[in-house]
This record gives structure tokens, sequence and C-alpha cells, in this order.
């Protein structure tokens, strides 16, 4: 959210909203790098988890409180439990 706002764009606080409110990006069948863009907004195990994607493969991930941010790969558990992606 933090993010987009610095870009100057107010995108819903929740993961639930913006799911529901910002624009689906279709992700068919096998590597959903193809479909992604930079600053998509990714849902993880129901939604309950989220990330933005910055390209190359990779996305940004707050793990859990107290765990530094970090850029990993879209793969592994990222790519297994990938359930979507929402556009601002």
């Amino acid at each position: 959210m933090e993010a987009w706002a610095s870009a100057g764009v107010s995108i819903p606080r929740t993961s639930e909203a913006q799911e529901s409110e910002l624009t689906q990006v279709d992700l068919p069948a096998g590597d959903p790098t193809k479909y992604l863009e930079p600053g998509d907004i990714l849902g993880f195990i129901g939604n309950a988890h989220v990330g933005m994607y910055v390209g190359g493969g990779e996305l940004i991930d707050a793990p859990q409180t107290g765990e530094d941010v970090e850029k990993v790969a879209l793969t592994g558990w990222y790519l297994d439990n990938l359930d979507g992606a929402v556009r601002p």
C-alpha cells in the first residue's frame, strides 16, 4: 500500500479488498511471470499473505512481523501457493 501511495496511487488497505476492488491478472497454467508486471500484488494461500512482483521472476516479501523484508524468487513455496494477482 505504501509503495503504491508513494507513486500517487491509492489502493485498498486489506488484501481482501485489494483482491475484490483491483483488476485481476489472468494467470493461465504454466509460467505466471509471463503475465505479471512489476507492481502487481500477488496473493498466496487464500490471499492470507501478499507480496509485490518486481520483475525478473522476483517479488518483495515481508515474511512475518519481526523478519526483514526481502527480495525472493517466485519459485518453490511462493509459486506453489500463488493464488492470483491484482494490478492497481
